[in-house]
């Protein structure tokens, strides 16, 4: 059986700091233990930062929306903002010596390196991202 919960937030920097309440109630409704708790966490800030600042340029008129899906298995999440989207096959290397000093460029490195599965919409606005339990 799978469940699900959303969260919508605004395009604001403090918003993000309603994720840790959202994955709380996650954790409670499945066997998701402290270490995957603490992936989950770090993957949702990564793409939840990134649709705010990057896809809808911190507009508190536009949204973003978390999904999440779960089952005995698995968390899938879906992350959409209202940006025009990217092409994430265009992003420098964040393991590139030219860009090892750079403050940003990390988000989507780290998203892949936590998640399972990581998967864009064609538009580049959405991103699914697969956990498993």
């Amino acid at each position: 059986m799978t469940k699900e919960k959303k969260l919508n937030l605004v395009s604001r920097v403090d918003e993000i700091a309603r994720l840790e309440s959202f994955v709380d109630e996650l954790q409670k409704d499945s066997e998701l233990d402290e270490s995957k708790k603490n992936d989950v966490l770090l993957v949702l800030n990564e793409a939840v930062m990134n649709a705010i600042v990057h896809g809808n340029q911190n507009d508190p008129k536009k949204h973003v929306m978390v999904m999440a899906y779960l089952n005995s298995q698995k968390m899938t999440f879906r992350i959409k903002d209202e940006g025009p989207g990217f092409d994430p096959s265009e992003l420098p290397d964040p393991l590139d010596p030219a860009n090892l000093l750079k403050l940003g460029g990390r988000g989507v490195f780290l998203i892949n390196q936590y998640a399972d599965e990581v998967h864009y919409s064609e538009k580049g606005n959405e991103v699914e991202i697969v956990i498993y339990i």
